[in-house]
């Protein structure tokens, strides 16, 4: 199972009805916060500012599971400066669930590569999730859409679950966001989801099922496309049947604000 985010808010209702039939208090998680800018966390010692037991950032990413039942002791997560390869992939064979931070995901990749996670990810049975760059690399091959952190589209490769589609982090339909998710369906020839930030989608095998603000983009129709109905409240006018029409620009200075 794969839910792809964008922000560390899935105990919202807009989430709750589906999640809440997936996540259960003894369950184990693992925690992964890899995608920091080497600017922003240094060290070990301004990892613990961020993600100690006090850390804002650590609070923000247990609140969501201790509203589902999933208690602290039962959450763990991988400190990328004092964890040897072994420590991290103990915690992750250990867990249930794996969560995968927002924030850039080639470096994310990277990190998982030096601490020789990738295999041991790949061969998880469990749930997989993440929020904006911690779904994007869930894909075989993820795109960037221009923003104020990366300065042009870029393709890189991912944890390869899924590969049928793509998606649109933080979509609020701007130019540069339409340009890019008609970019990956002319050069990809694949489907595109885009996630508004109270948005997510749950995969379960062919099973789509979307969460909140989700727009969907060349799936001409979901059973065909092999993304089968998924909960009682699905709505079949989400369904786009048409791509956006802008062209892409990559010159367009209106980027998006928000970070990957």
């Amino acid at each position: 199972m794969n839910i792809l985010l964008n922000l560390y808010n899935f105990h919202e209702d807009w989430a709750r009805e589906v999640l809440e039939d997936v996540f259960s208090p003894e369950m184990k998680v693992c925690l992964l916060p890899l995608s920091f800018h080497e600017d922003w966390i240094r060290n070990r010692k301004e990892w613990k500012i961020e993600y100690g037991p006090k850390g804002k950032c650590y609070l923000e990413l247990v609140e969501p599971f201790e509203a589902y039942g999933i208690p602290r002791k039962n959450i763990s997560i991988v400190n990328y400066f004092t964890d040897t390869a072994q420590s991290a992939r103990e915690k992750v064979e250990q867990a249930d669930v794996l969560f995968f931070t927002g924030g850039f995901p080639d470096k994310m990749m990277a990190r998982l590569y030096d601490l020789e996670l990738v295999e041991t990810i790949q061969r998880f049975q469990g749930i997989v999730m993440g929020s904006s760059a911690g779904a994007m690399i869930q894909f075989d091959t993820y795109h960037i859409t221009p923003d104020r952190d990366y300065d042009q589209f870029q393709y890189h490769q991912g944890l390869g679950f899924l590969n049928d589609f793509e998606i649109e982090v933080h979509y609020e339909g701007s130019d540069v966001q339409n340009g890019a998710i008609e970019r990956v369906m002319e050069e990809r020839n694949l489907p595109v989801i885009a996630i508004g930030n109270e948005g997510g989608v749950l995969i379960d095998g062919d099973d789509c099922v979307p969460m909140g603000d989700v727009s969907f983009y060349g799936f001409d129709d979901p059973e065909e496309d092999g993304m089968e109905e998924g909960s009682d409240g699905w709505e079949q006018e989400n369904w786009e049947q048409e791509c956006c029409e802008d062209n892409w620009n990559e010159e367009n200075e209106h980027w998006n604000e928000n970070q990957e």
